[in-house]
C-alpha cells in the first residue's frame, strides 16, 4: 500500500479515537465499495492502523458505487447500533445528508471520508461532522494533466479525459482540474471520449487489466486521426508493466513513443 493510503487510513482511525482515549469503544467505517482496488487498500490500511492502536473497527461497503439505496440503508442501520464513531465515504454529496444529521443529533462522532458531504444541506438538517479526511481532487486532476502535457512536449497532441462514473463529485473535480490545465496551454486539444455506462462500469469497476483498458481506449478514439493517450495502470511490478507494454504494442501497432514502462 502506498504512503498516501497509509497516512489517509491512519489519520482516519486517529480522528475517530479522539472521542475517548481511555474507553473501550466500537467504531464503524462505511466505504464506497470493495469492488475498486483503491477501497480494498483503504480497508487494509484501516485494519492495520486499528490493530496497531489496539481497537476494533467494523468496516462496511456498498455492493457498488452506484447503489445509493444500499448505502443509505446501511448507514441508517449502523447509526441505530452502539457505535461511538462512524466514518463514512458518501457515494454522492447528498445521499447521506438526512441519516448523518440524525446520527449527529444522537451524539455519534462523525468523520467524512473522501467525497465531501453537502455541508449546507447537512447544517440545515441540524447535523454536522467532527472532521474531514478528504483530497483536493481539482489539484489531483491538474497534476495528472500536467504529467501528460510534459510527456507530449512541444509537439503537443489530442488528449481525451475519461471521467469515470457520472455524478461522482470526486471524478467531476478531477475532470475539472485536468480540463483547466489542458486549456491553459495551447499545445494540446481535448477530444470527446465517452462510453456507455454499462460498458464503463464493467471494465473500470471490476478488477482492472491493461488489455481491457486498451480495448476501451481503442474503440473510443478510433475516429481520431492524431491522438495521444495515457494508460492508468494498476501494475505494481516490473514484470506486469512489461507485459502491459507488450499488450500496448500489439493493440496499437504504433504506440505513443513517450510512454515506457518503469524499470
Amino acid at each position: 500500500m502506498n504512503k498516501y493510503l497509509k497516512y489517509f487510513s491512519g489519520t482516519l482511525v486517529g480522528l475517530m479515537l479522539s472521542t475517548s482515549a481511555f474507553a473501550a469503544a466500537e467504531y464503524a467505517v462505511v466505504l464506497k465499495t470493495l469492488s475498486n482496488p483503491f477501497w480494498v487498500d483503504m480497508k487494509k490500511g484501516i485494519e492495520d492502523e486499528a490493530k496497531t492502536l489496539g481497537v476494533s473497527v467494523d468496516i462496511f461497503a456498498s455492493p457498488s458505487e452506484g447503489d445509493f439505496q444500499s448505502q443509505l440503508q446501511l448507514f441508517k442501520d449502523l447509526s441505530n447500533k452502539n457505535y461511538k464513531g462512524i466514518a463514512f465515504a458518501p457515494l454522492s454529496s447528498v445521499n447521506l445528508v438526512m441519516p448523518v444529521a440524525r446520527a449527529w443529533k444522537k451524539g455519534i462522532y462523525l468523520v467524512n471520508l473522501d467525497e465531501k458531504i453537502d455541508m449546507d444541506n447537512l447544517k440545515k438538517a441540524g447535523g454536522n461532522v467532527e472532521a474531514f479526511v478528504t483530497t483536493d481532487n481539482v489539484a489531483v486532476g491538474a497534476k495528472g494533466a500536467s504529467f501528460i502535457i510534459d510527456k507530449l512536449g512541444a509537439e503537443g497532441g489530442e488528449v481525451a479525459i475519461i471521467e469515470g462514473k457520472a455524478g461522482n463529485a470526486s471524478g467531476e473535480a478531477r475532470r475539472n482540474g485536468a480540463t483547466e490545465a489542458f486549456k491553459k496551454q495551447a499545445r494540446s486539444s481535448l477530444s470527446p471520449a465517452s462510453l456507455p455506462t454499462g460498458t464503463a462500469l464493467k471494465h473500470w469497476m471490476s478488477p482492472l487489466t491493461c488489455c481491457n483498458v486498451i480495448r476501451i481506449l481503442k474503440r473510443s478514439i478510433a475516429r481520431m486521426t492524431r491522438w495521444q493517450w495515457v494508460l492508468l495502470r494498476q501494475s505494481q511490478t516490473p514484470e506486469k508493466r512489461e507485459k502491459c507494454w507488450s499488450s500496448v504494442q500489439m493493440a496499437f501497432r504504433k504506440p505513443a513513443k513517450w510512454w515506457k514502462p518503469d524499470k
